[in-house]
């Protein structure tokens, strides 16, 4: 796959992932400056009256983990 950073593919996997990890970690802590489209906004409000006219009950992330991890998920 052709990337616009041809300096990426000289990475290996384990550099790539560590990579990835600063990337996010830098995105994320300032995520006011995370651009975020009106169609996700809107997907997140139509997500959250769906919930609101007929919620159900919710896991714990520990709880869909140990569930996932179970083979359960």
């Amino acid at each position: 796959m052709k990337t616009e950073f041809p300096e990426i593919e000289a990475l290996n996997s384990e550099e790539k992932l560590l990579m990835m990890e600063a990337l996010w970690n830098s995105l994320s802590a300032n995520p006011e400056n995370i651009p975020v489209h009106e169609w996700q906004i809107a997907e997140l409000e139509r997500r959250e009256e769906e919930f609101l006219k007929n919620p159900q009950p919710c896991l714990t992330w520990e709880e869909a983990k140990e569930r996932i991890l179970r083979g359960n998920g």
